[in-house]
């Protein structure tokens, strides 16, 4: 019970960054399909997915913590010594996300009701927010749920 605030803490900005990342990132990567954003948001994906935390965590620390002196290695101080295990957790996950929310976009995006909003004159900005992100984000909430318990079981 004594760690449990601090789990909850890194959790929570694990996740508040892993979903400020991804959700532009897939946006962007839908909309521009195949374009050099596209590949772009992709790449970032693949590389966020391909390296593991175990690895990540400790070249993080020796960047930004013993090398270039901003961060703390270790402790509780504050934000400053959230941000490291925040990035490393959350930028795996960001990664996944990342490509969920280009997948469900671009799936929607080819829906009648898409086609139907477009030929009604709706600005593209009004389709993507209000129609197509907000089913697009169904199968995205359930993979965030997924990774919120495994943040809490695992940590």
């Amino acid at each position: 019970m004594e760690r449990l605030p601090a789990t909850l803490e890194l959790t929570a900005a694990a996740l508040l960054l892993s979903i400020s990342v991804a959700l532009p990132l897939g946006v962007i990567a839908a909309l521009r399909k195949n374009s050099g954003w596209d590949r772009g948001a992709m790449a970032f994906a693949m590389l966020g997915v391909s390296v593991p935390s175990f690895w990540m965590g400790p070249v993080l620390i020796l960047v930004f913590a013993v090398w270039l002196g901003w961060l703390p290695v270790s402790g509780r101080d504050g934000i400053s010594s959230l941000l490291l295990p925040a990035l490393t957790l959350g930028l795996g996950m960001a990664a996944i996300l990342a490509r969920m929310v280009r997948s469900a976009l671009l799936d929607t995006l080819n829906e009648d009701y898409i086609r139907t909003a477009r030929a009604k004159g709706l600005p593209m900005r009004t389709v993507v927010w209000r129609h197509a992100l907000r089913n697009a984000l169904l199968p995205v909430i359930t993979l965030l749920g997924l990774q919120l318990g495994a943040l809490l079981a695992a940590r």
